[in-house]
């Protein structure tokens, strides 16, 4: 493994995107954090070119990826913040009622190895960020809320854009399947906003939809973490 190359998910992939905006919030705490143009409340800006870079690690391990004690803590309060974002009622948007098929087995954590996880759930992170935290005047949100939600999804991606990586393998061949099954997740999603005009229902359906995917991935990570504590075959304590 001396000669292995490392590869971090650090800020310094500060041009992966190419398409710039002004930020709603320019206090965030990352200045490369990656923005989606204006008018397009959930575009997919990103190339995905660093989504590959981050799933190609079928033969890859995590090493020393220790993400500090805030960082669980933050992924509950995220999950907070999106419950106490609802304005309406589920009753009075019924006819509103769409299933997004989110690919929850992309997050089994008896499947996936440590750095395919972490990577997913980067992925994941990054364009629910996406989603919420562009300049859109359309979304209904109260904006205290908000930006606490922004900042707490800014941090948790600094978080997992600090963990390095290294390949353990000859041959890496990039999680397509996953980069592509995401992209048509949350491209769903878009479309479902934009043929509905970005209404408060429309919203509130993506808002309900995205804190049960972000609770996916949050137990996931939990399972990543107890994995890291008990591996098996460990001594019961």
């Amino acid at each position: 493994m001396e000669n292995a190359s490392v590869a971090y998910l650090s800020p310094t992939h500060e041009g992966r995107c190419s398409e710039k905006l002004k930020p709603r919030f320019p206090h965030l705490p990352s200045a490369a954090r990656p923005t989606a143009p204006a008018g397009s409340p959930m575009a997919l800006p990103c190339s995905f070119s660093v989504a590959l870079v981050l799933l190609s690690c079928h033969s890859l391990c995590c090493l020393a990826c220790h993400l500090p004690d805030t960082h669980g803590l933050r992924n509950w309060r995220v999950l907070t913040l999106l419950g106490q974002m609802r304005r309406l009622s589920a009753g009075s948007c019924d006819h509103y009622t769409n299933d997004f098929a989110f690919p929850k087995e992309l997050f089994d954590g008896q499947r996936l190895q440590e750095a395919q996880a972490l990577s997913v759930v980067h992925v994941m992170t990054q364009k629910v960020f996406h989603l919420f935290c562009p300049d859109t005047s359309s979304a209904p949100w109260n904006m205290t809320l908000l930006e606490e939600l922004c900042s707490g999804l800014s941090e948790q991606l600094d978080d997992l854009e600090a963990c390095p990586l290294q390949e353990a393998g000859l041959a890496e061949t990039p999680l397509m399947h996953e980069d592509s099954t995401l992209r048509t997740y949350f491209q769903r999603i878009s479309l479902y906003l934009q043929d509905r005009n970005h209404s408060p229902c429309a919203w509130e359906m993506v808002r309900a939809e995205i804190g049960r995917s972000f609770f996916s991935s949050t137990i996931l990570q939990e399972r990543i973490r107890r994995r890291k504590r008990d591996p098996p075959g460990s001594p019961r304590k």
